[in-house]
């Protein structure tokens, strides 16, 4: 995560390379899975059995585990990264707000699950993911 951190933040540390994050959700992997909107798990356990047949690592994935996380879980609000990458995308927002040379405007735009993310949206931090385990030495 440091290492990403600094990808993202830049030499700067305002991410002079990036205009936008993109944050994936639940419909991301339901259109990336082909998911209708009926009989969801049906649809995973078919999915697993589907790609089990052609791949045998899969079958290292407990089938109910595999259908319960893209049912229930598939998004960045089960990512410990991805809540540290909110918290780093929300922090260079502040800096860009802060500095003349940015202002309000020239803020990074997120987008959440095929959705733009409001300003006052992205106000509020994620809970913290591994940032409590990195040290900068």
């Amino acid at each position: 995560m440091l290492m990403w951190t600094r990808v993202l933040e830049g030499v700067t540390g305002d991410a002079p390379d990036f205009d936008f994050v993109y944050f994936t959700g639940p419909n991301d992997f339901k259109l990336a899975l082909n998911l209708s909107d009926t009989d969801v798990m049906g649809q995973l356990d078919a999915e697993y059995d589907k790609r089990a047949a052609t791949d045998p690592g899969i079958k290292a994935v407990d089938k109910r585990l595999f259908r319960n996380y893209y049912a229930l879980r598939a998004s960045v609000a089960f990512s410990l990264g991805s809540h540290d990458e909110w918290n780093i995308v929300r922090t260079i927002n502040e800096r860009r707000r802060r500095e003349d040379a940015h202002g309000i405007a020239r803020q990074l735009a997120a987008w959440f699950d095929g959705q733009p993310i409001t300003p006052s949206q992205f106000e509020s931090g994620a809970a913290p993911g591994y940032t409590g385990n990195c040290a900068v030495k």
